[in-house]
């Protein structure tokens, strides 16, 4: 899951994105994704921290949610690309246009996955949080879940710089979500448990060492 969390870029941005459209359609499609994030954040948060539920039905909620949005988004994809090749478009190809008759159904999708990248990148950090109350940890995993990220990003991008057929780097990019969802399955089912925290013995125990231990540091120089 979190290999494929920048994986997907290279095939919506440069594969589809570029490859289609001119340079005012891509420069709208742009605009619409990352306003789409937000929204895309703010829909899955209230999934996610909705106190009415418990945390391990919200963590069931929302991998259903993703799970969903992935297959449908990228079925969807699929009729797209599948009519098109690098082959098939020369450099002087005359792109479409936010004025052809097909711009605003290709529009959707852009828009639509700007709200599936804000939900996955903010259930894979929801997800990290539930691992752990301590915050050293919560850095470790982190700085992990970034290092694996930036992986898979690099490993896409080289694939398209060399010219990848857009078939294949597409369907690997639709394989690692949906493999991803698989495997995060079973770590949901087994760590993601009801919130675990903290009473105020160990609060006040927490607050209180750090005194303590500056009482025999200055004993000791004593």
């Amino acid at each position: 899951m979190f290999f494929a969390s920048s994986y997907f870029y290279t095939w919506q941005f440069n594969d589809y994105n570029s490859a289609l459209f001119n340079i005012r359609a891509r420069s709208l499609n742009n605009l619409v994704y990352w306003l789409a994030e937000i929204v895309g954040s703010i829909m899955i948060g209230v999934v996610l921290d909705n106190a009415c539920f418990s945390r391990r039905a919200r963590a069931f909620a929302g991998w259903s949610i993703l799970f969903i949005t992935v297959f449908v988004l990228n079925i969807w994809a699929y009729s797209y690309q599948k009519t098109y090749t690098r082959q098939s478009i020369p450099p002087d190809a005359q792109k479409m246009d936010i004025y052809d008759s097909a711009y605003p159904a290709h529009i959707w999708l852009m828009i639509l996955y700007g709200l599936l990248d804000a939900m996955w990148q903010t259930t894979c950090f929801w997800l990290i949080g539930t691992m752990s109350n301590n915050a050293d940890k919560l850095a470790i995993y982190v700085g992990f879940y970034h290092s694996i990220q930036a992986a898979g990003a690099a490993v896409v991008w080289r694939m398209d710089a060399i010219g990848f057929p857009y078939m294949v780097i597409f369907v690997f990019s639709w394989c690692f979500v949906a493999v991803g969802l698989a495997m995060a399955f079973p770590m949901i089912y087994l760590r993601v448990g009801e919130a675990n925290v903290l009473d105020d013995k160990i609060i006040l125990k927490m607050k209180l060492e750090p005194r303590e231990n500056e009482k025999q540091i200055c004993s000791h120089v004593e």
